[in-house]
């Protein structure tokens, strides 16, 4: 069982009562969650596995979550811990009863994650509802074997102002849920540092979203990622980068045919020949030269 688990109303009795707005909130708010045994010594008070739970599961038909304030120490020993999970430190998951969704607002806020065997933080909704209230902000993460942040099927989201650093994988990860594409998502002046600790490898990209409409990211700050610091996959409509780390993108050589573009509008500066190019389309080829 994990740490702190909270199913909400009608979690049992849902069946009885679908149509039950049930008026409720819910706040798990500064607990210290610490895994590790206080000793300088290498063994784990609790040795993570595969299968060890959260350490902070809510779910359930809530009005209100929030998450906030909250310390998780996991038992991970940096630079010598081959263990590998993807079990995240803090879960929610929204839950549709009689088409209405469920939290109307989530805020997860304030935590402290680190040396966690897992993901950091984990946010899981259908994809039905366009507007999940999600604001996940001001958390800081480190040491997690996995995404610090994971967001699946949440639009109308916001993810700032959280400070990551020495991941595994992707450190922002944003993905749809189903066939429902990401839309309305702000992912804003975030520090993440991938750096590897010790023999781990780092994390891949610093943000990955795919199948994004009307989403922003901004004013991001993204060092050491492996492989690039952003990653657009499938993009389903506008995605605006401004303002943030690596951006107007820049190369040896034009992007007409080799770099998709992240949005409608995006300036690329090609390095050898000193050009701007921009572009008018969504796919590779969709590049024009703006100077001669």
């Amino acid at each position: 069982m994990p740490a702190i688990s909270i199913r909400g109303p009608g979690a049992d009795l849902a069946p009885t009562f679908p149509g039950n707005p049930f008026q409720a909130a819910c706040n798990v708010e500064n607990n210290s969650l610490v895994f590790k045994s206080n000793f300088h010594e290498n063994i784990p008070s609790l040795p993570d596995t595969a299968s060890t739970p959260s350490a902070i599961v809510v779910s359930g038909y809530h009005d209100a979550v929030k998450i906030t304030g909250n310390f998780i120490k996991g038992t991970r020993f940096l630079a010598v811990d081959a263990r590998v999970s993807t079990t995240p430190a803090i879960s929610a998951t929204y839950t549709n009863l009689s088409g209405t969704a469920y939290p109307q607002t989530t805020n997860i806020t304030g935590n402290v994650i680190c040396n966690w065997i897992g993901k950091g933080i984990y946010a899981v909704s259908d994809g039905v509802k366009t507007s999940t209230g999600l604001n996940i902000s001001s958390n800081s993460i480190s040491g997690v074997t996995s995404n610090a942040i994971n967001v699946v099927g949440c639009s109308g989201s916001a993810i700032t102002a959280n400070t990551i650093s020495s991941v595994i994988n992707e450190a922002i990860l944003v993905q749809r849920a189903g066939a429902t594409n990401n839309q309305k998502i702000i992912i804003a002046s975030n520090i993440i540092d991938g750096r590897p600790d010790g023999g781990v490898s780092g994390c891949t990209y610093g943000i990955s979203m795919d199948f994004a409409v009307n989403c922003e990211v901004i004013s991001n700050t993204i060092a050491n990622a492996a492989t690039a610091p952003y990653l657009f996959a499938s993009i389903a409509g506008a995605v605006v980068i401004k303002d943030s780390q690596n951006f107007p993108r820049s190369g040896a050589g034009g992007p007409a045919g080799v770099l998709v573009p992240y949005f409608i509008g995006e300036e690329y500066f090609d390095t050898t020949a000193s050009k701007w190019w921009k572009s008018h389309g969504l796919a590779a080829a969709n590049w024009t030269q703006l100077t001669n």
